[in-house]
């Protein structure tokens, strides 16, 4: 393998056609390579179920924005033709059970699907804090508890990795606001920080071992 297939590897490709499904154009995804028996990672997101963005239709026409200095067909991620999937309630819904057979189910139902669809990574579950009522993404979350966040966490990836998919933790980390996150400073005390917000990703990995 050379230095430059090591490096592509490491990185996503930018919404195109996969190369082993023509048919497809596909987001998220790190593209394979056919001479050395590497196949393509197709990633979708979640939380609250499988995302729209891993196969659509070839033929549709490109919507084309500038990101990051990057022209990028977004039409993989709106357009209707991508394949379907059960819109499953809220995580925070889920974590108000404070059961986690039930954040079970729920990863039994992504991985199941995640299969019927050759799909290989899930980008979640999410395991931020609803730090305030009013920030953009608390849906993706288990809510302000670091503890049942992490305990309902493992359950669902567990679930999900059962079927042979990798469920993947996001988003490491302090990660609490939408408003300029792309761009924001977080300040973070040290003890508050293992205490609060890495806790989940540590119960992740070492319970869930994602």
């Amino acid at each position: 393998m050379t230095l430059a297939q090591k490096e592509e590897q490491l990185v996503g490709s930018l919404p195109g056609i996969l190369p082993e499904l023509p048919q497809c154009k596909g987001g998220r995804h790190v593209t394979g390579i056919p001479s050395l028996a590497i196949p393509t990672l197709r990633i979708t997101n979640g939380p609250v179920g499988i995302g729209q963005n891993d196969c659509v239709s070839a033929t549709i026409p490109p919507v084309f924005v500038m990101i990051g200095g990057d022209l990028v067909d977004i039409s993989v991620y709106t357009d209707a033709s991508s394949a379907k999937a059960t819109a499953l309630p809220s995580a925070i819904a889920l974590a108000a059970s404070f059961d986690p057979a039930v954040a079970s189910a729920f990863g039994d139902v992504i991985g199941t699907e995640a299969n019927n669809l050759a799909l290989h990574v899930f980008e979640a579950p999410g395991v931020n804090m609803a730090r305030l009522p009013v920030l953009g993404r608390n849906f993706e979350y288990f809510g302000e508890d670091p503890y049942l966040t992490g305990t309902m966490a493992v359950a669902e990836i567990k679930a999900v990795q059962a079927k042979g998919v990798i469920a993947m933790a996001k988003h490491f980390a302090a990660n609490e606001q939408e408003t300029n996150r792309m761009t924001i400073q977080e300040t973070v005390d040290r003890r508050v920080l293992h205490e609060l917000y890495l806790l989940p990703f540590e119960m992740a990995v070492k319970d869930g071992d994602t």
